[in-house]
């Protein structure tokens, strides 16, 4: 599958949620430095779409995924802020996007009924988040949005939550109103995905981490990946 360049940390590769385990990828180590400063990012123009054209591989058949810091400009700019989205909470209250503004935040989609890719993204963020020294850790905000916000109602997110045991207060499982807006924050985020007939979604596992403004600074794509290199970035943008 050709490799398609993000804005630092990416490359793309598509996931069956359904399918069993698979070999444990080995991550990249090329990698250079995040962007300094991201004041002059041009913005994200709303009704961003996804490209729902058929996957070419699922993860059975795709090369194992890396990730490496990219060079600057080559994903999606600006804030995803600016998109003026509204999701609703596993609490089941609307929030605007940009309320999450203020502190890094990690940023994912899945969809609840997925039987392995999903499940473990979510452990990546776990892994992620414990990972980090507490005082980082206190400061960053996890966001998992849905592929299916018809299915995947606020008690459904709600019971994710309890089920691995994060904490409610940093971390946020919301729905989008319908799947226009799905899509459009797919788009913004470089997410690509598809619904199958039975119901589950072809889609990208990528982990992307927001500056306090809703820029994209970095990107870690597939599951079980090492995120030595997105914590870094994290320590920088706390100033630590």
């Amino acid at each position: 599958m050709k490799k398609t360049p993000t804005l630092i940390l990416i490359a793309l590769g598509l996931a069956a949620c359904d399918a069993g385990p698979k070999t444990t990828p080995t991550p990249s180590a090329n990698l250079t430095a995040p962007r300094a400063s991201r004041e002059a990012a041009p913005s994200i123009s709303p009704r961003v779409t996804v490209d729902t054209t058929p996957p070419a591989e699922t993860a059975a058949t795709a090369p194992p995924s890396t990730h490496a810091l990219m060079p600057a400009g080559s994903a999606p700019k600006g804030s995803i802020y600016e998109l003026g989205l509204t999701l609703e909470s596993q609490r089941g209250t609307p929030f605007a996007l940009d309320t999450l503004a203020g502190h890094p935040t990690l940023v994912a989609m899945f969809y609840a009924k997925c039987g392995y890719a999903c499940p473990t993204l979510i452990q990546d963020l776990e892994k992620l988040e414990q990972a980090l020294p507490e005082d980082q850790r206190r400061q960053v905000h996890v966001l998992l949005v849905t592929f299916d916000p018809v299915a995947d109602t606020p008690a459904v997110l709600s019971e994710l939550v309890t089920r691995h045991g994060v904490d409610a207060a940093r971390w946020t499982f919301a729905r989008a109103p319908d799947d226009e807006a799905t899509r459009e924050l797919a788009g913004a985020l470089g997410i690509k995905y598809r619904r199958l007939p039975d119901g589950h979604f072809n889609h990208t596992t990528l982990i992307t981490l927001l500056d306090a403004h809703g820029v994209p600074l970095a990107r870690i794509d597939g599951l079980r990946q090492d995120s030595t290199a997105l914590r870094a970035v994290i320590t920088t943008t706390l100033g630590l």
